[in-house]
């Protein structure tokens, strides 16, 4: 989206892409849930950080 002044110059530009058909995500999860999720997921990106280690180490 571009925003012009009364002269026609741009004053503002939003480069956001959004999708116009997508619905609102909603999270009906109790915060537990989100925190447990949450925690998860960091789980597996700390392993796979691990294998990447792991790999980097053995051609070092």
């Amino acid at each position: 989206m571009i925003k012009r002044d009364e002269q026609g110059r741009v004053v503002a530009v939003d480069l956001d892409l959004r999708n116009p058909h997508a619905k609102a995500a909603i999270d009906h999860r109790l915060p537990a849930e989100i925190v447990d999720s949450a925690i998860d997921k960091e789980r597996q990106v700390l392993a796979i950080l691990n294998e990447i280690k792991a790999l980097v180490a053995e051609r070092a």
